[in-house]
Protein backbone atom coordinates (compact mmCIF):
# COMPACT_ATOMS: atom_id res chain seq x y z
CA UNK A 1 0.00 0.00 0.00
CA UNK A 2 1.20 3.20 -0.80
CA UNK A 3 2.79 4.93 2.64
CA UNK A 4 0.92 8.49 1.36
CA UNK A 5 -2.64 6.52 1.36
CA UNK A 6 -2.01 4.55 4.97
CA UNK A 7 -0.99 7.44 6.30
CA UNK A 8 -4.32 9.38 5.12
CA UNK A 9 -6.33 6.08 6.00
CA UNK A 10 -5.05 6.54 9.71
CA UNK A 11 -5.29 10.02 9.96
CA UNK A 12 -8.75 9.53 8.63
CA UNK A 13 -9.42 6.72 11.29
CA UNK A 14 -8.35 9.36 14.33
CA UNK A 15 -9.93 11.86 12.90
CA UNK A 16 -13.38 9.98 12.92
CA UNK A 17 -12.86 8.20 15.90
CA UNK A 18 -12.11 11.54 18.33
CA UNK A 19 -15.56 12.95 16.80
CA UNK A 20 -16.89 9.39 18.08
CA UNK A 21 -16.00 9.77 21.62
CA UNK A 22 -16.88 13.17 21.38
CA UNK A 23 -20.15 12.96 19.97
CA UNK A 24 -21.10 9.95 22.96
CA UNK A 25 -19.60 12.44 25.56
CA UNK A 26 -22.16 14.64 24.57
CA UNK A 27 -24.79 12.27 23.13
CA UNK A 28 -27.73 14.01 24.76
CA UNK A 29 -26.77 17.44 23.29
CA UNK A 30 -26.36 15.93 20.09
CA UNK A 31 -29.71 13.81 20.48
CA UNK A 32 -31.41 17.39 21.15
CA UNK A 33 -29.32 18.95 17.88
CA UNK A 34 -31.23 16.40 15.23
CA UNK A 35 -34.57 17.78 15.66
CA UNK A 36 -35.98 21.28 15.91
CA UNK A 37 -38.75 19.64 18.48
CA UNK A 38 -36.30 18.13 20.53
CA UNK A 39 -34.29 21.39 20.64
CA UNK A 40 -37.24 23.09 21.94
CA UNK A 41 -37.63 20.65 24.84
CA UNK A 42 -33.96 21.34 25.61
CA UNK A 43 -34.50 24.49 25.33
CA UNK A 44 -37.85 24.27 27.88
CA UNK A 45 -35.85 22.22 30.34
CA UNK A 46 -33.12 24.64 30.71
CA UNK A 47 -36.08 27.25 31.43
CA UNK A 48 -38.17 25.76 34.27
CA UNK A 49 -39.41 28.83 35.25
CA UNK A 50 -41.79 29.01 32.32
CA UNK A 51 -44.80 29.70 32.96
CA UNK A 52 -47.31 29.62 29.60
CA UNK A 53 -46.09 27.35 26.62
CA UNK A 54 -46.96 27.72 23.31
CA UNK A 55 -47.45 24.32 21.08
CA UNK A 56 -48.46 24.59 17.74
CA UNK A 57 -47.41 24.30 14.27
CA UNK A 58 -45.77 26.82 11.85
CA UNK A 59 -48.96 28.51 12.35
CA UNK A 60 -48.64 28.98 15.77
CA UNK A 61 -44.70 30.11 15.52
CA UNK A 62 -45.86 32.98 12.91
CA UNK A 63 -48.84 33.78 15.42
CA UNK A 64 -47.84 34.77 18.62
CA UNK A 65 -44.09 36.35 19.96
CA UNK A 66 -43.33 35.30 23.38
CA UNK A 67 -41.36 38.41 24.41
CA UNK A 68 -44.50 40.74 23.44
CA UNK A 69 -46.94 38.28 25.23
CA UNK A 70 -44.65 38.32 28.27
CA UNK A 71 -44.41 42.17 28.50
CA UNK A 72 -48.66 42.58 27.84
CA UNK A 73 -49.60 39.99 31.11
CA UNK A 74 -47.07 42.31 33.02
CA UNK A 75 -48.07 45.54 31.60
CA UNK A 76 -52.01 43.99 32.14
CA UNK A 77 -51.80 42.58 35.41
CA UNK A 78 -48.74 43.55 37.15
CA UNK A 79 -47.47 40.08 37.28
CA UNK A 80 -44.22 38.95 35.30
CA UNK A 81 -44.69 35.28 33.52
CA UNK A 82 -42.46 33.38 31.63
CA UNK A 83 -43.34 32.15 28.32
CA UNK A 84 -42.04 30.26 25.67
CA UNK A 85 -43.19 29.16 22.33
CA UNK A 86 -42.45 26.06 21.56
CA UNK A 87 -44.01 25.78 18.06
CA UNK A 88 -42.32 24.08 15.30
CA UNK A 89 -43.27 23.40 11.90
CA UNK A 90 -44.88 20.29 10.51
CA UNK A 91 -46.14 19.05 13.52
CA UNK A 92 -48.01 16.29 14.33
CA UNK A 93 -50.02 14.18 16.75
CA UNK A 94 -47.23 12.02 17.85
CA UNK A 95 -45.05 14.98 18.13
CA UNK A 96 -47.52 17.19 20.20
CA UNK A 97 -48.01 14.24 22.57
CA UNK A 98 -44.19 13.79 22.70
CA UNK A 99 -43.54 17.27 23.77
CA UNK A 100 -46.39 17.08 26.01
CA UNK A 101 -45.49 14.49 28.08
CA UNK A 102 -42.58 16.34 28.94
CA UNK A 103 -43.66 19.79 29.14
CA UNK A 104 -46.63 18.22 31.96
CA UNK A 105 -43.44 17.56 33.64
CA UNK A 106 -42.33 20.82 34.24
CA UNK A 107 -43.04 22.03 37.87
CA UNK A 108 -43.70 25.82 37.17
CA UNK A 109 -45.82 25.47 34.35
CA UNK A 110 -49.56 26.78 34.97
CA UNK A 111 -50.67 27.22 31.31
CA UNK A 112 -50.54 25.63 27.82
CA UNK A 113 -51.68 27.15 24.65
CA UNK A 114 -52.42 24.83 21.94
CA UNK A 115 -52.85 25.40 18.64
CA UNK A 116 -56.53 24.55 17.71
CA UNK A 117 -55.74 22.97 14.10
CA UNK A 118 -56.90 19.54 14.08
CA UNK A 119 -55.66 18.89 10.38
CA UNK A 120 -52.03 19.23 11.69
CA UNK A 121 -53.29 16.60 14.48
CA UNK A 122 -52.58 13.28 12.16
CA UNK A 123 -50.72 9.69 13.26
CA UNK A 124 -46.93 9.75 12.48
CA UNK A 125 -43.51 8.69 13.17
CA UNK A 126 -41.09 10.26 16.03
CA UNK A 127 -37.90 9.85 13.65
CA UNK A 128 -36.24 10.38 16.26
CA UNK A 129 -32.31 9.06 17.00
CA UNK A 130 -33.65 6.87 19.79
CA UNK A 131 -37.38 6.09 18.04
CA UNK A 132 -35.94 5.10 14.79
CA UNK A 133 -36.51 1.49 13.51
CA UNK A 134 -32.80 -0.06 12.61
CA UNK A 135 -33.05 -0.33 8.89
CA UNK A 136 -36.22 -0.89 6.51
CA UNK A 137 -37.99 -4.29 6.78
CA UNK A 138 -38.11 -6.53 3.48
CA UNK A 139 -41.17 -6.59 1.94
CA UNK A 140 -40.22 -10.07 0.50
CA UNK A 141 -41.51 -13.31 1.74
CA UNK A 142 -37.93 -14.86 1.65
CA UNK A 143 -35.39 -12.21 1.49
CA UNK A 144 -32.42 -13.13 0.76
CA UNK A 145 -29.26 -13.61 2.35
CA UNK A 146 -27.27 -10.37 1.31
CA UNK A 147 -30.33 -8.20 2.44
CA UNK A 148 -30.35 -10.11 5.98
CA UNK A 149 -26.71 -9.33 6.38
CA UNK A 150 -27.42 -5.47 5.33
CA UNK A 151 -30.39 -4.56 7.65
CA UNK A 152 -28.61 -6.59 10.59
CA UNK A 153 -25.42 -4.30 9.62
CA UNK A 154 -27.69 -1.24 9.67
CA UNK A 155 -29.03 -2.32 12.75
CA UNK A 156 -25.73 -2.83 14.48
CA UNK A 157 -24.58 0.83 12.90
CA UNK A 158 -27.31 2.81 14.04
CA UNK A 159 -27.33 0.86 17.47
CA UNK A 160 -23.44 1.19 18.13
CA UNK A 161 -22.07 3.78 16.32
CA UNK A 162 -22.80 7.27 17.76
CA UNK A 163 -21.78 9.57 14.51
CA UNK A 164 -24.62 7.40 12.32
CA UNK A 165 -27.28 7.34 15.61
CA UNK A 166 -26.82 11.44 15.75
CA UNK A 167 -25.83 11.81 11.82
CA UNK A 168 -29.24 14.57 11.19
CA UNK A 169 -27.32 17.08 14.63
CA UNK A 170 -23.59 16.72 12.65
CA UNK A 171 -24.64 19.23 9.44
CA UNK A 172 -24.02 22.01 9.59
CA UNK A 173 -27.16 24.02 10.66
CA UNK A 174 -26.02 22.29 13.42
CA UNK A 175 -23.90 25.29 14.54
CA UNK A 176 -27.15 27.62 14.04
CA UNK A 177 -29.13 25.48 16.43
CA UNK A 178 -26.18 25.61 18.68
CA UNK A 179 -26.52 29.75 18.71
CA UNK A 180 -30.34 29.12 19.08
CA UNK A 181 -29.58 27.51 22.00
CA UNK A 182 -27.09 29.11 23.50
CA UNK A 183 -28.89 32.55 22.99
CA UNK A 184 -32.08 31.31 24.38
CA UNK A 185 -32.64 33.40 27.30
CA UNK A 186 -31.27 36.75 25.31
CA UNK A 187 -33.78 36.15 21.66
CA UNK A 188 -36.41 34.48 21.79
CA UNK A 189 -35.64 30.51 19.80
CA UNK A 190 -38.74 30.73 18.02
CA UNK A 191 -37.50 34.27 16.18
CA UNK A 192 -34.83 32.43 14.44
CA UNK A 193 -37.29 29.60 12.80
CA UNK A 194 -39.30 32.40 11.23
CA UNK A 195 -39.65 33.79 7.52
CA UNK A 196 -37.44 37.47 6.94
CA UNK A 197 -35.38 36.76 10.61
CA UNK A 198 -33.35 39.87 9.39
CA UNK A 199 -36.13 42.49 8.52
CA UNK A 200 -38.02 41.10 11.71
CA UNK A 201 -34.94 42.21 13.49
CA UNK A 202 -34.39 45.85 12.34
CA UNK A 203 -37.89 46.91 11.00
CA UNK A 204 -40.97 47.79 13.57
CA UNK A 205 -43.98 46.06 13.34
CA UNK A 206 -45.58 47.86 16.14
CA UNK A 207 -49.01 48.79 15.13
CA UNK A 208 -51.73 51.12 16.46
CA UNK A 209 -54.14 48.73 17.67
CA UNK A 210 -57.51 50.27 17.18
CA UNK A 211 -61.18 49.11 18.04
CA UNK A 212 -62.25 48.06 14.52
CA UNK A 213 -58.78 46.24 14.78
CA UNK A 214 -59.64 44.58 17.62
CA UNK A 215 -63.35 43.41 16.39
CA UNK A 216 -61.10 41.76 13.32
CA UNK A 217 -59.64 39.59 15.58
CA UNK A 218 -62.83 38.68 17.97
CA UNK A 219 -62.49 34.96 18.98
CA UNK A 220 -65.66 32.65 19.04
CA UNK A 221 -64.95 31.35 23.18
CA UNK A 222 -66.03 27.41 23.69
CA UNK A 223 -66.11 26.53 27.74
CA UNK A 224 -67.18 23.98 29.43
CA UNK A 225 -70.18 26.16 31.15
CA UNK A 226 -70.56 27.96 27.50
CA UNK A 227 -71.47 24.83 26.38
CA UNK A 228 -75.30 23.77 27.04
CA UNK A 229 -75.09 19.59 26.74
CA UNK A 230 -72.28 17.09 26.04
CA UNK A 231 -71.45 15.91 22.77
CA UNK A 232 -70.98 11.40 23.34
CA UNK A 233 -72.14 10.84 19.53
CA UNK A 234 -68.74 12.33 17.49
CA UNK A 235 -67.45 10.27 14.59
CA UNK A 236 -64.11 9.00 15.93
CA UNK A 237 -61.31 10.59 14.18
CA UNK A 238 -57.37 10.75 14.60
CA UNK A 239 -57.39 14.65 14.99
CA UNK A 240 -60.07 14.34 17.83
CA UNK A 241 -57.67 10.94 19.53
CA UNK A 242 -55.02 13.49 19.76
CA UNK A 243 -56.51 16.23 20.88
CA UNK A 244 -57.94 14.26 23.45
CA UNK A 245 -54.64 12.71 24.34
CA UNK A 246 -52.89 16.11 24.75
CA UNK A 247 -55.89 17.48 26.85
CA UNK A 248 -55.39 14.33 29.60
CA UNK A 249 -51.28 14.58 29.55
CA UNK A 250 -52.03 18.26 30.52
CA UNK A 251 -54.85 18.13 33.18
CA UNK A 252 -53.19 15.18 34.73
CA UNK A 253 -50.68 17.73 35.54
CA UNK A 254 -53.26 20.19 37.17
CA UNK A 255 -51.83 22.69 33.97
CA UNK A 256 -54.99 24.22 32.16
CA UNK A 257 -54.91 23.99 28.67
CA UNK A 258 -56.06 26.59 26.36
CA UNK A 259 -56.50 25.72 22.75
CA UNK A 260 -56.23 28.77 19.98
CA UNK A 261 -56.97 28.92 16.20
CA UNK A 262 -55.43 31.66 14.61
CA UNK A 263 -56.89 33.86 12.66
CA UNK A 264 -56.81 32.92 8.43
CA UNK A 265 -57.52 34.72 5.51
CA UNK A 266 -61.22 34.85 4.15
CA UNK A 267 -60.63 31.96 1.77
CA UNK A 268 -59.37 29.89 4.02
CA UNK A 269 -62.27 30.43 6.81
CA UNK A 270 -64.65 27.22 6.15
CA UNK A 271 -61.82 24.99 6.45
CA UNK A 272 -60.43 25.98 9.46
CA UNK A 273 -63.55 27.39 11.32
CA UNK A 274 -66.60 25.14 10.58
CA UNK A 275 -69.50 23.15 12.10
CA UNK A 276 -67.20 19.64 13.05
CA UNK A 277 -64.23 21.24 14.74
CA UNK A 278 -66.55 23.43 16.96
CA UNK A 279 -68.10 19.84 17.78
CA UNK A 280 -64.46 18.93 18.30
CA UNK A 281 -64.17 21.85 21.22
CA UNK A 282 -67.26 21.47 23.02
CA UNK A 283 -66.62 18.18 23.63
CA UNK A 284 -63.23 18.53 24.94
CA UNK A 285 -64.56 21.39 26.83
CA UNK A 286 -66.96 19.25 28.40
CA UNK A 287 -65.47 16.58 28.78
CA UNK A 288 -61.84 18.07 30.05
CA UNK A 289 -62.49 21.43 30.79
CA UNK A 290 -60.18 22.37 28.22
CA UNK A 291 -60.92 26.03 26.93
CA UNK A 292 -61.29 27.18 23.23
CA UNK A 293 -60.56 30.53 21.63
CA UNK A 294 -61.02 30.26 17.78
CA UNK A 295 -59.96 33.60 16.08
CA UNK A 296 -60.37 31.59 12.81
CA UNK A 297 -63.94 32.54 11.81
CA UNK A 298 -63.29 36.33 10.83
CA UNK A 299 -62.27 37.79 7.86
CA UNK A 300 -59.02 39.69 8.59
CA UNK A 301 -57.46 42.01 6.48
CA UNK A 302 -54.76 40.77 4.02
CA UNK A 303 -52.24 43.46 5.24
CA UNK A 304 -52.27 41.25 8.11
CA UNK A 305 -51.35 37.72 6.69
CA UNK A 306 -47.71 36.56 5.29
CA UNK A 307 -50.09 33.67 3.50
CA UNK A 308 -53.70 32.65 3.83
CA UNK A 309 -52.94 30.80 6.85
CA UNK A 310 -49.98 32.29 8.04
CA UNK A 311 -49.59 35.85 10.39
CA UNK A 312 -47.05 38.41 9.31
CA UNK A 313 -45.01 40.69 11.32
CA UNK A 314 -47.32 42.87 12.13
CA UNK A 315 -50.11 40.67 12.03
CA UNK A 316 -48.44 38.50 14.81
CA UNK A 317 -47.55 42.10 17.09
CA UNK A 318 -51.46 42.94 16.65
CA UNK A 319 -52.44 38.91 17.12
CA UNK A 320 -49.97 38.71 19.99
CA UNK A 321 -51.24 41.97 21.79
CA UNK A 322 -55.09 40.66 21.57
CA UNK A 323 -54.58 37.66 22.38
CA UNK A 324 -52.75 38.37 25.67
CA UNK A 325 -55.72 40.92 26.74
CA UNK A 326 -57.88 38.06 26.21
CA UNK A 327 -56.13 35.63 28.45
CA UNK A 328 -54.78 37.82 30.58
CA UNK A 329 -56.92 37.45 33.73
CA UNK A 330 -57.30 34.13 33.43
CA UNK A 331 -53.25 33.27 33.10
CA UNK A 332 -52.58 35.75 35.78
CA UNK A 333 -54.94 34.47 38.21
CA UNK A 334 -53.34 30.95 38.73
CA UNK A 335 -49.86 30.36 40.02
CA UNK A 336 -47.69 27.74 41.77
Amino acid sequence: MNSRLAKFLVLMALVIGAVEIFVRANSENFFALSDKLLLKVEILERNPDTRVLCLGTSRFLDAIDERQFSSEIERLTGKKIKVMNAATTGSQGARFEYFAEIAAKNPHLTHVILEADPPALQDGELNFPDHLSSAEPDESENPKFAAQVENRLQAWVIEHIAIAKYRKALRPATFEKLFVLATSDIIAPSAWSRKGILRNFFVSSEVDITDQIIAEFRPEIITRESTSAPLEQLRPSVELKHMQRISEIFAASDVEVIWVAPPVSKAKIKSNHNSKYSDYYRYLAHKHGSQFYDYAGNSIDDHYLRDSTHLNAAGRFVFTAILAQDLAEKIASKSR
